[in-house]
C-alpha cells in the first residue's frame, strides 16, 4: 500500500478511536494526525531496513512528543492525544497469532509471537515514558528560578 493511502487510513482509524473515547471536538483532527505520523514512522523504519521494534519505539516516542506539544496548545491533558494516537501501533495481530498458535497446539510459535508482542508493548510504553519525562524535564528546566547569591561579599558578624 502506498504511503499517502496508509497515512489517510491511519488518520481515519485514529479519528474513529478519538470519537469513541469522546475527545474534545477541536482536537479530533490533531489526534488523527498524531496517530498517522506514528504509523508512518513505523512503516518508513520497516521499509528502510529497520526492525519492527525500533519502528514501534520511534512511533511511540513521536506520539508522546506530539501529545505533549498539542496538549499545551489546546490546554488539555496529554492523554487526550496519547491514548487514541497509540492505537495504530498496538500489536493486535501479534495477540491474535499468539492465541491462534496456542489453539493449534504449536507452542514454539505461540511463545515466539507472545514474546514479540510483549516486547512491542513494552517498547510502546517506554517510548511514551521517555518522551513525557523528557518534555516535563525540559519544561521544569525552562521555568526554574535562579537564586541570587553573592559569594564575594563577606559576612558581617
Amino acid at each position: 500500500m502506498s504511503y499517502p493511502l496508509q497515512f489517510i487510513a491511519s488518520l481515519l482509524a485514529t479519528v474513529g478511536f478519538a470519537y469513541t473515547f469522546s475527545c474534545p471536538k477541536k482536537t479530533i483532527f490533531f489526534i488523527g494526525l498524531v496517530g498517522a505520523i506514528a504509523w508512518m514512522i513505523l512503516e518508513v523504519v520497516k521499509d528502510y531496513g529497520g526492525s519492527i521494534f525500533l519502528g514501534n519505539f520511534l512511533g511511540a516516542f513521536s506520539v508522546g512528543f506530539l501529545g505533549e506539544i498539542f496538549a499545551r496548545k489546546f490546554l488539555t491533558p496529554s492523554s487526550v492525544f496519547i491514548i487514541p494516537g497509540i492505537t495504530t501501533l498496538c500489536p493486535g495481530a501479534g495477540m491474535y497469532y499468539t492465541m491462534y498458535y496456542f489453539v493449534e497446539n504449536n507452542r514454539a510459535m505461540a511463545f515466539d509471537k507472545l514474546l514479540e508482542t510483549l516486547a512491542i508493548a513494552g517498547l510502546l510504553s517506554f517510548g511514551i515514558l521517555i518522551s513525557s519525562v523528557g518534555s516535563r524535564s525540559l519544561r521544569s528546566f525552562k521555568n526554574r528560578k535562579y537564586m541570587k547569591f553573592d559569594y564575594l561579599k563577606r559576612r558581617k558578624k
